[in-house]
């Protein structure tokens, strides 16, 4: 008989054993199947779990724009705050990852004030 074992909604564990388990988190399985492992568990459905983000170090980040847009978030840096905040934001980072709230909210303001084209936004963050 095999297993998975379900910690918190997602698989931690899959396992065989000769005997039947009569545990609420074990949950009865066809096969030792290790790609079950981080899926989340509900309601009798394995769901695979998302794809990790991948941070994106400075020098990529900064590839993200085009020479142009650089220089005009650059310029703007030094008479909006806003945009100035952001981009410390950035520039100290270790990595800059997309799907935090902090640079969603960063890039999208950078469109928002014209300084990169309307879909630019959704582009860099895809």
């Amino acid at each position: 008989m095999y297993y998975a074992q379900i910690t918190n909604g997602v698989v931690t564990a899959v396992t065989e054993t000769a005997a039947p388990i009569d545990a609420a988190n074990m949950i009865a399985i066809d096969s030792l199947d290790a790609s079950l492992l981080g899926q989340s568990y509900a309601a009798g459905v394995f769901t695979p779990a998302p794809a990790p983000t991948v941070p994106w170090t400075k020098k990529d980040f900064l590839l993200k724009f085009t020479p142009t847009e650089y220089s005009a978030i650059k310029a703007a840096t030094l008479v909006d705050a806003t945009l100035d905040y952001y981009w410390s934001l950035f520039t100290v980072a270790q990595d800059v990852v997309k799907t935090d709230p902090v640079t969603i909210a960063g890039i999208n303001a950078l469109e928002a004030a014209g300084h990169l084209a309307v879909g630019r936004a959704a582009e860099i963050l895809a």
